[in-house]
């Protein structure tokens, strides 16, 4: 005969209101309340800009515009550990004359230490696993 447990909750993976799985693969009782679905939104109407300076990205940010007419842009990737897995971030070269480079915070992108733009209008995806950076 099966025992009964009568407090039993089947575990499911919690995923927030846009399909995507919370940090670290959570799982939950299926009637446990999820964490604050807006804490890692991945689609946020102002993660879109523009970046004319070298600076680091925000795991916020999913949209980037370089602008390098008025010198070398430096783009740093946030810590891979920090920045939703699975998340696109996509680095765009729209004007100017002077490189674009991109380097990871934390890990490597595709196994390098950096990547450099090599054309103006030039775009480029990058997701990360946690650990480090790769193309998408």
């Amino acid at each position: 005969a099966l025992m009964e447990i009568p407090d039993y909750q089947p575990r499911v993976r919690q995923k927030d209101k846009y399909g995507y799985p919370f940090p670290g693969g959570a799982f939950m009782p299926s009637n446990a309340v999820p964490p604050d679905e807006d804490a890692n939104v991945p689609d946020k109407p102002d993660s879109m800009r523009l970046v004319t300076i070298s600076q680091g990205l925000l795991d916020t940010d999913r949209v980037i515009n370089v602008d390098s007419t008025s010198g070398a842009v430096n783009i740093t990737l946030p810590s891979a550990s920090f920045y939703y897995p699975g998340k696109i971030l996509t680095i765009k070269w729209i004007a100017g004359s002077y490189p674009v480079t991109a380097f990871p915070m934390t890990g490597l992108i595709d196994g390098s230490p950096s990547l450099s733009f090599s054309e103006l209008n030039m775009s480029f995806g990058f997701y990360t696993n946690g650990t480090n950076w790769f193309l998408a």
